[in-house]
């Protein structure tokens, strides 16, 4: 039993100092520290006599003790020359090696020498004197390769978890351990940060890998990457070392492993140890990891692993990870994948998100604020205010998240939400909570006892809704968020659906009153009955919001509910899947409906967003009007209605340009000049005789090229036609390919007007997809087509899917046979049925009587069964010959609306 231990009542615990406990020592035996826990338990043989003068250790998690510094104490007389100070620094990294230490420090209280006791180098090797083990240290240097020589002082007297309270040398003290730790580990000891790092590449690469012996999607891909880019990651940060039962789990000794051994012994204990450290969501049951799609019972899976941890050893230490990695990894995967169009459910532009964040003033708002995304993807707009802040040369991470004692304390209480069904579909929030332990992890590296807290900080930011379609919309809280920055997705087919769930639930048929067009619609619905009085939102829309004369209930709302601070026009192709025209909604929220807006509306126009609008996004920092709408929205919000606009993009507008107006498009404030001067709207080009003959003949190799992609389309049907045996069938009568239906005469102009709602009204005509106008009921919910019964278009035919209505003018066709491709009898139809009419000019008809008799061709096999497969062949070849008229058609108008000038 120690008596030192005893008499300094240390034996229940050292001082407490912000996460650390502090031992002044100097008589009692690494055995003694074992026996009371405060060293880890193992076998200190030789060692176990050997007495530490002082340690800094980490007793949070018990079962994981982790010491964080070593010191050796000398006398001065002691610690004069340099022998004097290798001897110490030996003798201090002899007891530092043996319990794990990650720093040692050598001092006689006047002078210090801090070291790395894990980075060997063959500059300090030396025999130690208990058992002849040759060792090695690095001495801790600065910036400029100088020897670390800060002094290591604790004036504190009584126990102080909050670093904040510590006396101030004490504090700076442990504020210098923090740094330390930041910056050291096993291959470096300077405390400088390193060049940012991207491993997007490498992402690439292992995707071939995986796909090669697995055929799995993307997604699934990547899956595996991010859970091996995890292991490598915590292993690098000297956090995964060894598990609870002392099996090491590092990265080094995985890969030191043949490939047999390696991934049977990463599946035996490395993964049951990170779900251990990182625990699953009671909730969503997701962590940071959530599988791999290789399997070690399979050899060329075994193999394939290996080879991928080569791979990771050969890129090197994945530390200082380049922000805008989380973006591009998804770039790597989601362009091999046929569903790109999902690309926007992951992630919004990072110079979007910034400029977002950077206006939002979102570190002034009180502690504990309410901070929301509903529809979060990869949690750009949760997590990047901490490296906006950095960029402005500000402690983003620890102005945002604070370790008290055994607890994480974050300033404000972040919430993103986003929903899922599959297992690829979570993929979203595994990756959110994956990207925040690389935000975060330099808190963990200085404190690796936490992890399961830290497992808890993820688990409580992000929430995946798999229980019902509405996701996130399916959480009630009114008045409760102090802030929204989102950007919800933009759907319109299916949405119905959503509000037929609204509608089966009476809480939630209570909260949403407005029966906006789309789910974009009930976002903003939700977001400003969620949020407090006076909180603020910023919310990214499609412009059909501002326009759509269905969505005027909910342009009312937002100005009744509402201030609207500001309008940001953004660039079309802004986002990675679609190519709608989109704007920030900068709104707050009024304390009462009878308060009038007085305050002007800020208004800008960004043409270019820092990157190319492309599928590459190339970065194109010097082409970037993000930044000059922040610093003028920034100055707007001190003085609105004296704010003077810097240049042409930003105008203020009056509120009442926008009190009842038909829409709020914002663009329609700048004229035709000033849109092309701002590269918001193409010039009408000017061309010479010269340059209009170069044009043409542009077109003509353009010409030259579609036909002959008319040409090999041709051959493929010729040689397709040889072999193609076909059938004619009836569209209609008892043994006939379709059950027809006609539409009701009720839906009149006048009986749309007094029924609007969401659900299309089909017609006769042939623009805006045929739709007359949406009503707030629907006849039919099915897979059909539609053909226009009269009129100067009649025999138009459209391919249906969802819910719909129509009136007499149009008539459907509705499947009532197996093996029916409905696209191959769309182009087939609107290349025959059109020369089917009765009647002339504005008269001709194609009524229920003449349809069902007419004949179409069916392809069959040669048991007379339809031929299905066949007939998504056909389909493919109409749909490229349509592209082929379609790329005509738009070259022609090119050489048509050019203008031509003499001079």
């Amino acid at each position: 039993m120690s008596e030192e231990l005893l008499q300094k009542s240390l034996n229940k615990g050292g001082l407490i100092l912000g996460p650390f406990e502090y031992y002044n020592l100097g008589s009692t035996t690494l055995n003694d520290l074992k026996k009371y826990k405060i060293i880890p338990s193992k076998n200190y043989d030789s060692y176990g006599l050997r007495k530490p003068d002082g340690l800094l250790v980490d007793r949070r998690n018990k079962k994981k003790l982790s010491v964080i510094l070593a010191i050796e104490w000398k006398k001065g007389e002691k610690f004069i020359n340099e022998k004097d100070k290798i001897d110490a620094i030996e003798q201090c990294n002899d007891i530092a090696q043996e319990i794990g230490a990650k720093i040692g420090l050598a001092t006689d209280g006047q002078d210090f020498i801090w070291f790395n006791p894990n980075h060997k180098n063959k500059d300090k090797e030396y025999k130690d004197r208990t058992t002849g083990k040759i060792r090695s240290y690095s001495l801790i240097v600065n910036k400029n390769d100088i020897p670390l020589k800060d002094d290591f002082l604790v004036d504190q007297k009584n126990d102080e978890e909050d670093l904040d309270n510590l006396k101030t040398k004490t504090q700076e003290t442990i504020k210098l351990i923090h740094k330390i730790l930041s910056f050291i580990d096993n291959q470096h000891s300077k405390l400088e940060k390193g060049q940012m790092i991207n491993p997007t590449i490498l992402a690439g690469q292992i995707w071939q890998d995986v796909w090669s012996v697995s055929g799995a999607t993307p997604e699934k891909c990547l899956y595996t990457f991010v859970e091996l880019f995890i292991f490598k990651y915590l292993s690098d940060l000297g956090i995964l070392q060894e598990d609870d039962k002392g099996n090491k789990v590092n990265f080094d000794y995985i890969f030191s492993l043949n490939p047999d051994k390696a991934f049977r012994n990463y599946s035996d204990n490395v993964r049951p140890y990170l779900k251990v450290m990182f625990p699953a969501s009671e909730d969503d049951q997701t962590t940071i990891i959530n599988g791999t799609v290789l399997n070690p019972d399979v050899d060329e899976h075994r193999l394939v692993f290996h080879k991928i941890l080569s791979k990771f050893k050969k890129f090197g230490p994945l530390k200082n990870i380049d922000p805008s990695f989380k973006s591009q990894v998804f770039e790597a995967f989601m362009k091999r994948s046929i569903s790109q169009k999902k690309w926007g459910q992951f992630f919004t532009p990072r110079n979007i998100v910034d400029a977002i964040i950077s206006i939002s003033d979102i570190d002034k708002l009180p502690v504990g604020s309410k901070i929301c995304d509903p529809a979060c993807g990869v949690g750009g707009f949760v997590l990047e205010p901490i490296r906006v802040k950095e960029e402005k040369k500000e402690d983003g991470l620890n102005f945002y998240y604070k370790i008290e004692g055994k607890e994480i304390k974050p300033k404000y209480q972040f919430f993103g939400f986003d929903k899922g069904f599959e297992r690829e579909e979570q993929l979203t929030i595994v990756l959110a909570k994956a990207n925040m332990l690389i935000f975060v992890s330099d808190l963990l590296k200085q404190n690796p006892s936490l992890s399961k807290e830290f497992s808890k900080l993820f688990n409580n930011t992000f929430k995946l809704f798999n229980k019902s379609i509405l996701g996130s919309l399916s959480k009630i809280n009114r008045n409760y968020y102090d802030l929204v920055l989102t950007n919800p997705p933009y759907v319109i087919p299916g949405s119905s659906n959503y509000k037929e769930a609204i509608k089966n639930n009476a809480e939630l048929n209570e909260f949403y009153k407005i029966n906006a067009t789309g789910l974009e619609g009930l976002f903003v619905e939700w977001i400003i009955r969620s949020i407090k009085p006076n909180a603020k939102a910023f919310i990214i829309i499609p412009d059909g919001i501002l326009n759509r004369l269905s969505d005027a209930k909910l342009r009312k709302f937002i100005q009744e509910e509402c201030f609207i601070d500001g309008m940001i026009s953004l660039p079309q192709d802004a986002f990675y899947t679609t190519s709608k025209k989109t704007y920030i909604l900068a709104l707050t929220k009024k304390n009462s409906k009878i308060d009038i807006q007085k305050n002007s509306i800020f208004a800008y126009l960004v043409s270019s967003i820092g990157e190319t609008l492309d599928i590459n996004r190339f970065s194109t920092p010097e082409n970037n009007d993000l930044p000059d709408m922040v610093n003028q929205f920034n100055q707007f919000k001190g003085s609105k209605n004296s704010f003077t606009p810097q240049n042409s993009r930003c105008k203020t507008l009056s509120f009442e340009k926008f009190n009842n107006a038909e829409h709020w498009v914002i663009d329609r404030f700048w004229n035709d000049e000033e849109l092309v001067a701002l590269g918001v709207k193409e010039e009408v080009k000017n061309f010479s005789v010269d340059d209009y003959i170069s044009l043409i003949q542009q077109t003509e190799n353009s010409i030259r090229k579609l036909k002959n992609d008319l040409l090999d389309l041709s051959s493929e049907l010729e040689k397709s036609n040889k072999d193609e045996q076909i059938a004619y069938k009836t569209i209609g009568g008892d043994n006939g390919l379709f059950k027809i239906e006609k539409g009701k005469s009720e839906y009149t102009k006048s009986y749309i007007n007094n029924n609007k709602g969401e659900y299309p009204v089909y017609s006769s005509k042939t623009t805006e997809d045929g739709v007359i106008g949406n009503i707030d009921h629907y006849d039919y919910e099915t897979k059909c087509l539609t053909w226009t019964t009269d009129g100067t278009y009649v025999g138009t035919v459209y391919y249906r899917n969802g819910k719909f209505s129509m009136t007499t003018h149009c008539g459907a066709l509705m499947p009532k046979v197996d093996k029916v491709h409905l696209p191959y009898f769309l182009y087939v139809l609107n290349r025959d049925l059109s020369k089917y009419y009765a009647g002339e000019g504005s008269n001709r008809r194609i009524t229920v009587n003449i349809i069902e008799d007419v004949s179409v061709p069916v392809p069959i096999k040669k048991d007379g069964s339809f031929d299905i497969d066949k007939q998504i062949e056909i389909a493919q070849k109409y749909k490229k010959l349509e592209d082929i008229k379609t790329t005509l058609k738009e070259e022609m108008q090119i050489l048509s609306e050019v203008k031509i000038s003499f001079d």
